[in-house]
């Protein structure tokens, strides 16, 4: 008998919690929808780049502006 079948037997009305995971309609999808979006608005290309020195001025210069 391998582990679940001995553990069954035992448990017999123990609930196996070791597949799924939690009910998706749980998660606050609105609220986070919401806040994504307010954040995402006021991030700029700068927000988006590991933080550094100040940009190098010849590289600035060179370099095509995102558009």
């Amino acid at each position: 008998m391998n582990l679940m079948g001995r553990l069954r037997s035992t448990f017999p009305d123990a609930i196996n919690c070791s597949f799924g995971g939690p009910d998706p309609s749980l998660l606050p999808l609105n609220l986070i929808k919401r806040h994504w979006k307010s954040t995402f608005d006021d991030v700029t290309n700068r927000d988006l780049q590991y933080r550094t020195v100040d940009p190098i001025e010849v590289l600035t210069e060179i370099l095509p502006k995102p558009r």
